[in-house]
């Protein structure tokens, strides 16, 4: 199964390597493929990202104030394989990806309420939690930093 930080880990590889002849063995188009299957670009509740999506639920109501339920749905987020882990790692590592090799420009399926998310993984410490609800990190908060430097 392809897997968003492999994936990360071997671009960074053929980064290292400093040849163009590297690059040439990735094929673009699947990888953008990958990519966009790993963002979700779901869209609930008319919502498109993460704090319009959270204006329209009642945790309350629905689910005894457990946000788990929710995490796998909120939009923005990057899961670290298909219908994996969705979390701000999987973000760090899929705009990376993108960014390294030339994905990002002019592909809003990539970029789309990734920075909403981003937010909402912001804890009240100030630090970033895996994603929203969680609990802050210092990797996790190298993550949403470096992405949001990705996103400028």
């Amino acid at each position: 199964m392809s897997h968003v930080a492999s994936t990360y880990a071997a671009v960074m590889a053929l980064v290292s390597l400093s040849t163009e002849d590297g690059f040439e063995i990735v094929d673009l188009p699947a990888m953008k493929n990958f990519l966009v299957s790993v963002k979700n670009n779901f869209k609930a509740h008319n919502s498109n990202n993460f704090f319009s999506f959270m204006s329209d639920v009642d945790l309350q109501k629905h689910d005894n104030n457990d946000p788990s339920k929710y995490v796998g749905t909120i939009p923005g987020g990057g899961a670290i394989h298909v219908n994996g882990e969705l979390d701000i790692r999987g973000v760090y590592c899929s705009l990376v990806t993108s960014d390294v090799l030339g994905l990002l420009q002019d592909n809003p399926a990539l970029t789309d309420g990734v920075g909403e998310f981003l937010l909402g993984c912001q804890t009240y410490e100030g630090g970033f939690g895996c994603s929203p609800f969680g609990e802050a990190h210092g990797g996790y908060s190298f993550c949403a930093l470096a992405a949001f430097c990705i996103l400028s």
